[in-house]
């Protein structure tokens, strides 16, 4: 993926626009090994927390948003929706982790009764610090986005071919000089020719697709019925550019059109992506990572954020752009989240838990997990947005259905069926009198 078509300035508050996305909710995750030893729901306080954030539908909507914007600038939105996890993390790693919980006695000085009590280690710095930081972030998200719509700069972004959304088939084959309608003139869709214009259309539409390619505008150019050859930037085909290496300076290959089947397997893997990632995973990522200690489980919910972002990276360099790429990766990334659900079943005792290697474990489990999702979610955003803008719509359908799903997998069997347990507290709370 390149950046020479985008305006710097505009990708830069996609991405700002992007952060705030799921900031509130990744800031919230990064941050439940301090609450969950705090607040009344203990262990199962992330399955509540993946329910409750299903309403939150920013995926789907901003994915329509991003309809009529270059397909380049999908791309800054997920690099700023990883940005979302990345940030608080690195402001969860700075405020320390919740030190192992100790046995401490403390005295009553009114009766002379002591109590030995769970004691966990103060953080550098307060929670409230913490979620202060985290709103003004969300602030300056919010100030981006109302900048992206109102700026002129950024509507000149927009995708070529959806700009001009006025030069409809009008029973006319697309030109610079349409006549305009009289009174009396049939509609349109009345006219028997409309199908046939409208398909000499959708060529049109394709010639100044290919023609941006190369940095032309072919605005009002007439086709006729009989296809003329298309400019030489279409005719580089994705097979091509990996026979022959990198295109020619001012050329960009045409992007592969998927049947339908192939769209249909792809959604079924945007969806089983966004159950696992989205919904299942972070739903019992307490019962897989606690039993280890809470350094571990700051340090999984810590470092499997940051490689978010890092994974959206990736597709700069390399991009899985076929199904069959696609597929093997949410395998192996299926593999490692089958791993951690399992290390979840098995709480208060999952395997390796009396080595001294099964935390750190754990850990890499964990973040390679999140890294194969978040970089095929990407890979697979990124090859909707190119197939056509119902496609990516229905990615969005896609990635909110999964998510749902997912959750909903895992609430029940934590919070009503009692599947999963917590490990015991060895230190009891026990009041003595010294007289």
């Amino acid at each position: 993926m390149a950046l020479c078509n985008v305006n710097v300035c505009v990708y830069a508050l996609v991405v700002m626009f992007g952060l705030g996305s799921w900031l509130a909710v990744n800031g919230l995750f990064v941050e439940l090994s301090f609450l969950v030893s705090e607040l009344p729901e203990g262990w199962s306080l992330p399955s509540y927390i993946t329910i409750i954030v299903q309403d939150h539908s920013t995926a789907l909507l901003s994915l329509t948003f991003f309809m009529a914007n270059q397909y380049e600038y999908v791309t800054a939105f997920f690099i700023g929706a990883g940005l979302s996890g990345l940030i608080p993390s690195l402001l969860a790693l700075s405020q320390g982790s919740n030190a192992e919980p100790t046995c401490t006695n403390t005295t009553n000085s009114s009766d002379g009764n002591f109590t030995v009590e769970w004691v966990y280690g103060e953080p550098h710095f307060s929670v409230e610090i913490y979620f202060l930081c985290l709103a003004v972030l969300q602030l300056a998200s919010g100030i981006a986005f109302l900048l992206l719509n109102v700026l002129p700069v950024c509507k000149r972004e927009h995708d070529p071919t959806r700009v001009d959304n006025d030069k409809k088939p009008t029973g006319e084959k697309p030109s610079g000089d349409a006549p305009e309608k009289t009174p009396g003139q049939p509609r349109a869709h009345d006219n028997p020719a409309y199908e046939e214009d409208r398909d000499e259309y959708d060529d049109f539409v394709e010639y100044r697709r290919a023609s941006v390619a190369m940095g032309e505008y072919a605005v009002g150019r007439r086709l006729s019925k009989k296809k003329e050859e298309p400019p030489a930037a279409a005719r580089y085909s994705s097979s091509a550019v990996a026979a022959a290496g990198d295109l020619p300076a001012g050329y960009a290959p045409e992007p592969v059109k998927l049947s339908a089947g192939q769209l249909a397997c792809l959604y079924v893997v945007q969806m089983w992506v966004s159950a696992l990632m989205m919904g299942a995973l972070p739903s019992v990522g307490s019962f897989s990572a606690l039993p280890y200690g809470y350094n571990i489980y700051h340090l999984s919910l810590t470092l499997s954020t940051i490689a978010n972002p890092l994974a959206c990276c990736v597709p700069f360099a390399v991009t899985a752009a076929s199904v069959p790429s696609l597929t093997g990766l949410t395998v192996l990334a299926t593999a490692a989240g089958a791993y951690l659900l399992a290390l979840a079943a098995t709480s208060p005792e999952p395997p390796l838990l009396d080595t001294s290697y099964g935390g750190a474990v754990c850990v890499a489990v964990t973040v390679a997990a999140y890294a194969l999702f978040s970089y095929v979610n990407v890979c697979l955003a990124s090859l909707f947005r190119e197939q056509s803008h119902r496609a990516l719509f229905w990615c969005g359908v896609a990635t909110q259905a999964g998510a749902f799903v997912g959750a909903i997998a895992l609430f029940l069997p934590v919070n009503c069926f009692n599947l999963f347990e917590e490990t015991p507290l060895e230190c009891e709370t026990v009041v003595l009198n010294l007289f």
